[in-house]
């Protein structure tokens, strides 16, 4: 399996008969997104964070991935927003004599 980065974006939902839980939103987007990049340069969470808790009309999905799958993902109407690139972390360790 390939390294996901913490990359990523967001796309709310709206909570109907088509999109009625997240487990049914994967399903629709996995297809979609697999036109565009392979299974393992993606991933597609729900977070039950304060966004999601407090508004149940809808569902906030995270993707994470690739600039280009932000770019070229188009779901019906929907909006990808709050794109977050990746942020590198080092922990360099030298020896001074």
């Amino acid at each position: 399996m390939g390294r996901l980065s913490n990359a990523g974006f967001e796309i709310q939902f709206p909570a109907n008969k088509k999109f009625s839980s997240p487990k049914a939103i994967v399903g629709y987007l996995n297809p979609l997104i697999e036109k565009i990049v392979s299974k393992n340069e993606y991933n597609v969470v729900y977070f039950l964070n304060k966004k999601n808790l407090s508004d149940q009309t809808q569902f906030t999905m995270t993707i994470t991935g690739s600039r280009k799958l932000f770019d070229e993902l188009r779901v019906d109407n929907l909006t990808n927003e709050n794109w977050t690139p990746t942020e590198e972390v080092g922990w360099f360790f030298y020896r001074v004599e």
